[in-house]
């Protein structure tokens, strides 16, 4: 429950979670998020949300060692956990040409989960990567992510679906950078664009059109917004 020096607005709203902006009275912010799972849209799993949500936050208290994601700020419910509000927009919202060391600074943080173990898996959406008003590069939602188990057996079995997505991450990040920087495309960033594997294509042409006619169109559950998570949020009027 808010204090009442306290306000909030909701940032996303997605078939997984809600995320909150929440102010102080001094202006002080964070994000909230809170797992919320609808599998229909009336019909919610409290312990399958629990589970996500810790699932998510020690991922994130992980990462969050890594310069560029934003300080993790612990859990603040049975499904929920906070983490440090960025001034900044979506790159996708971002009105000029990001500066030249912006993919420098995407590159290391990218590197820097998989040092940890980590494959951050969710790398394709635009609304995940934020450029600050100090145009440095910052990395959001945990939600997917994936970790290298630390028992044998456990990096016997799992160890090679994590260094494929970490793999992904290195081939969305290129297409990032082709994106937004075309100029700023090294011989290594083509030659990774040119090994898209079978599984990123078999994802494209059926899990992806399936997830979002399951939500859009039967769970008819609101867009998420891109360009006001963990960005600038809509001007108050």
């Amino acid at each position: 429950m808010l204090s009442p020096s306290e306000s909030e607005s909701v940032l996303k709203d997605d078939f997984f979670a809600v995320t909150r902006l929440v102010r102080d009275a001094t202006g002080d912010a964070i994000v909230l998020k809170e797992s919320r799972t609808r599998l229909l849209a009336w019909l919610r799993f409290r312990a399958l949300d629990r589970w996500l949500s810790r699932r998510e936050s020690s991922l994130y208290e992980i990462a969050a060692r890594v310069p560029g994601v934003p300080a993790f700020l612990g859990r603040r419910g049975p499904a929920s956990y906070a983490h440090r509000y960025v001034d900044g927009v979506t790159i996708d919202r971002y009105a000029r040409r990001v500066p030249d060391s912006f993919f420098d600074d995407l590159e290391r943080i990218v590197d820097g989960l998989h040092e940890l173990g980590l494959a951050y898996v969710d790398m394709a959406k635009d609304e995940n990567v934020i450029v600050g008003d100090d145009g440095r590069a910052y990395l959001i939602d945990f939600q997917i992510s994936l970790r290298l188990p630390k028992g044998r057996v456990g990096r016997f079995v799992l160890g090679p679906i994590v260094r494929h997505f970490q793999a992904e991450d290195r081939y969305h990040l290129a297409k990032q950078k082709r994106l937004y920087r075309p100029d700023l495309l090294t011989d290594r960033d083509r030659e990774t664009l040119g090994k898209r594997s079978w599984l990123n294509r078999l994802h494209r042409r059926t899990v992806k059109p399936l997830y979002n006619g399951l939500v859009r169109h039967v769970l008819r559950l609101p867009r998420s917004r891109p360009g006001h998570l963990h960005g600038r949020p809509p001007a108050s009027t």
